[in-house]
């Protein structure tokens, strides 16, 4: 296509045109042509049509597997045809037409049930998840294979044929007596393809038509015939001189020559008229063409042709839709972004699923209509140096509303993906700053919904649209966020679906504009997702679609689970059964008063509280059997920043050893948090979210799961809680032990996770203690640790006593012992790394907080 940064598919190159070349090689953007060799329209139905880019005959489609279909069943049969390169190289490539024919042919074969085996392709159109390569669209093979397989439809079955390439149209004779108001005769070059009785309209290089009326062809031989209208039709034709007479379109293929144009057409491009007769030639009952089209030709040179064409409408052909991408005096648009044209873009959405308003399965023309004129109409106005493109369709003896596509179940990833790549532009188009997503719903009586689902379809939306969002200026509200907000305003979850909601939410989220929300239902053994958009200012848009693989939508909680990072790099983690337990977090009044009153006589210690309080959880959740090693943290981020590592400043300190198993550290909280999107992105399949624990679940793992009030400080193998700390028994000073515990090692350095054999706990996590600080997801603060806040505590906003500090637990080598007591505390600024403070990652089914 032309210029893609303007996006159109039109006008960038006309002052460069070389003289000689003929209309499809001198205007890129706007060429009006006629349809009438390619699908004559009776006068009462006559639409105004144009053709450029993309010329698309579809049928209505039903799914069927191949070997399911019973003796006699219709079958579908495609043929596919994209021509973006030429051998001419005076012909403009179009560089959207492979993309085009490959996102259709992937819609039709996974979404419409079409088999390969009865898809014909000719394009240059590299497709490597393709058996069968595609025979190239030269003249000499779409004369012989478009013929050859469409003698295969049956009467019963349904055709499809696509075309994206150039178009043109032959002019073939002028109009010599233009002053007379009365008839006009006219003399061709060569046998002409009207029958008396045509109609015809006069139309100007620009697309004007005469506001004059219509004209009727009377043949008076194969070279000749006459034109007679209303008075003042010759003149107004004669104002402007001699007009070309368009009686034949054509198609453009790989090898067309503009040696001599126009006579090159007739040698080397398919006339439209071959297409005609090969349609009315074929028995389907049911045919849909679509046309993306734009007034534009395909050539780096030559002069606009000038003078007045004129544009023939026959006969139709029973049995078709027609689906325009514009009206006859618009462009259609190129989409730089989405690498496809803007109409194309929204018919294939449509397609996929985004038409099927009645949550069926089943989307009808009708359906996919509105979907594309109002998505097409609002995109084009957005865009770029556009201009606004309005898809049009006519109907040819169809009886009722027929169904377009049949859907077949996609896969949730995909589901996912295409719902908030649509909600994406919605948010774009509609120039929101911010968005909220809320938590699906579902039927209660519906069991194979249960365990979390819809809350999981919600976050794992989240999750998708979050990747989309990075280059945009809008925000994401979380639907924990959001569901927390209606609460305080008394709306009804179910009522979060209206547009006077929306705005009582504003009074907590001031720039909210809209929120996502949704809802799941059984449909036979499938699952359909209903998501609604609902702007605060406009009308809900509804987009849905199905799914059947539940069997990855219900997580099992194994005691377990395993990640495959790398080649021998995995990661493991374990589960922490805490739903339902309410366990006694922070130090009791047992614990050692001296090395408490101790540790706060430093002033940059007494702001620490730890004060006794009860905490609930409500869900189960995963932590990392060790601290993120270096050869983790490398397997996903592809370096290694620690301070003890060979290429470190404390390499020195390491010199001969293998530190894969050594914590990584020397990291920031933020870093630490984009180690746990890449595991997000990695493993999105297996139906988890990665993020770090939080404080209250850190301590709770800490303790192996202890519950009463009487807890001790430190958590080993063998010795189970204890009040003392030796030196030597985890990484930490030994030259500080605790309690009664002795003096021992100091390594001055990390060490290898599960190195001493110890610092195991009840729930097999090992260095919860000593060794480095481990960072969690919470902002410091000490009103909100001791203040109640109900079940699975997580403080999300800023102290303003602890300007950007994030909590650190466990205590490292550096440390004494009383650092690393299960109930300390301390805190570091986000943004900031130091030897002594790594991660462990947490993760939960995705839906859960």
């Amino acid at each position: 296509m032309g210029d893609r940064e303007k996006g159109r598919r039109g006008e960038r190159e006309i002052q460069n045109y070389r003289p000689g070349a003929g209309a499809f090689l001198a205007r890129r953007g706007h060429r009006s042509v006629s349809l009438s060799p390619f699908l004559p329209f009776s006068p009462s139905r006559l639409l105004p049509f144009s053709l450029s880019s993309t010329l698309i005959l579809l049928v209505a489609l039903a799914p069927a597997a191949l070997a399911a279909e019973p003796p006699g069943a219709p079958k579908e049969w495609v043929v596919l045809v994209a021509v973006g390169t030429h051998d001419d190289k005076s012909v403009l490539s179009l560089k959207t037409t492979a993309n085009d024919v490959r996102t259709l042919r992937k819609i039709l074969m996974e979404r419409g049930g079409v088999p390969e085996e009865r898809i014909l392709e000719l394009s240059d159109n590299v497709d490597k998840n393709s058996s069968r390569s595609p025979m190239a669209p030269t003249l000499k093979n779409l004369c012989e294979e478009l013929p050859k397989f469409i003698k295969q439809v049956g009467p019963d079955d349904r055709l499809l044929i696509h075309f994206s390439c150039h178009g043109d149209r032959y002019p073939s004779a002028a109009i010599t007596d233009a002053s007379n108001a009365g008839p006009i005769t006219i003399s061709t070059d060569g046998p002409h393809h009207f029958e008396s009785g045509d109609n015809v309209s006069i139309w100007d290089v620009r697309g004007n038509t005469s506001a004059n009326g219509a004209w009727t062809i009377e043949v008076k031989s194969p070279t000749s015939f006459t034109l007679r209208g209303s008075a003042g039709n010759g003149a107004y034709v004669g104002r402007t001189g001699s007009a070309g007479l368009v009686n034949g379109m054509y198609i453009i293929p790989k090898d067309v020559s503009t040696r001599t144009y126009p006579e090159d057409l007739k040698k080397t491009a398919l006339p439209s008229a071959k297409l005609t007769q090969w349609l009315n030639d074929c028995p389907a009952k049911e045919k849909f063409l679509v046309l993306d089209c734009c007034h534009a030709g395909g050539a780096k040179g030559g002069p606009v042709v000038g003078g007045r064409a004129v544009y023939v409408e026959g006969k139709d052909v029973p049995g078709t839709i027609v689906l325009a991408a514009c009206k006859e005096k618009e462009l259609s648009w190129e989409w730089g972004e989405r690498n496809q044209g803007v109409f194309s873009y929204w018919f294939c959405r449509g397609l996929q699923g985004g038409a099927d308003r009645e949550g069926d399965g089943k989307i009808t023309f009708a359906d996919l209509y509105s979907y594309v004129y109002k998505h097409v109409v609002r995109t084009s106005k957005q865009l770029p140096g556009a201009e606004e493109q309005t898809p049009v369709f006519k109907s040819v003896d169809v009886p009722g509303i027929p169904v377009v596509i049949n859907l077949q179940p996609e896969t949730q990833q995909e589901l996912y993906k295409r719902l908030a790549e649509d909600l994406d532009v919605e948010i774009r188009e509609s120039k929101l700053k911010q968005v909220g997503i809320c938590d699906f719903t579902a039927p209660l009586q519906e069991k194979e919904l249960e365990g979390g689902l819809p809350a999981r379809c919600a976050a794992r939306l989240h999750t998708n649209l979050e990747k989309l969002q990075k280059n945009a200026a809008y925000g994401i509200v979380s639907s924990d966020e959001i569901m927390a907000a209606a609460r305080r305003l008394g709306i009804e979850p179910r009522d979060l679906g209206e547009a006077k909601n929306v705005r009582k939410l504003r009074k907590e989220f001031p720039d909210l504009g809209a929120v996502i929300c949704g809802s799941l239902s059984m449909r036979e053994q499938n699952v359909y997702v209903r998501c609604k958009f609902v702007s605060a200012d406009s009308d809900a848009v509804n987009l849905g679609g199905l799914f059947t693989d539940l069997s990855n939508s219900i997580v099992e909680r194994k005691p377990n689970e395993v990640f495959e990072l790398a080649d021998g790099v995995k990661l493991v983690m374990k589960r922490i059964p805490a739903t339902g337990k309410q366990f006694w977090m922070g130090s009791p009044d047992n614990e050692a008063k001296d090395a408490k009153d101790e540790w706060r006589k430093d002033p940059a210690n007494s702001d620490y509280t730890e004060e006794l309080h009860q905490v609930k959880f409500t869900h189960d959740y995963y932590l990392g059997e060790w601290k993120v090693t270096q050869a983790q943290y490398r397997a996903i981020m592809g370096q290694n920043p620690s301070w003890f590592s060979k290429t470190g400043a404390g390499k020195e300190q390491i010199r001969g050893m293998n530190t894969d198993d050594f914590p990584v550290e020397n990291v920031s909280w933020e870093k630490a948090k984009d180690f746990c999107q890449r595991l997000n992105d990695k493993f999105q399949d297996r139906g988890y979210r990665f993020r770090l624990p939080t404080e209250a679940e850190w301590e709770f793992a800490c303790r192996g799961g202890q519950t009463d009030k009487n807890t001790k400080p430190f958590y080993l193998k063998d010795d189970g809680p204890t009040d003392s700390l030796s030196g030597g028994q985890i990484n930490f000073n030994g030259h500080h032990p605790f309690g009664k515990g002795k003096s021992g090692e100091f390594l001055e350095r990390t060490s290898p996770c599960g190195s001493h054999a110890r610092a195991v706990n009840k729930f097999g996590l090992w260095d919860m203690q000593g060794n480095v600080c481990e960072w969690c997801e919470d902002y410091y603060s000490n009103a909100f640790y001791s203040g109640g806040h109900g079940a699975d505590p997580l403080c999300k906003d800023e102290d303003a006593n602890f300007k950007n500090r994030r909590v650190i637990r466990g205590g490292s080598w550096y440390l004494d012992a009383g650092s690393c007591r299960a109930a300390s505390r301390d805190s570091y600024q986000a943004n900031r790394k130091m030897n002594q403070i790594g991660f462990r990652v947490c993760c939960v089914p995705v839906g859960e907080k």
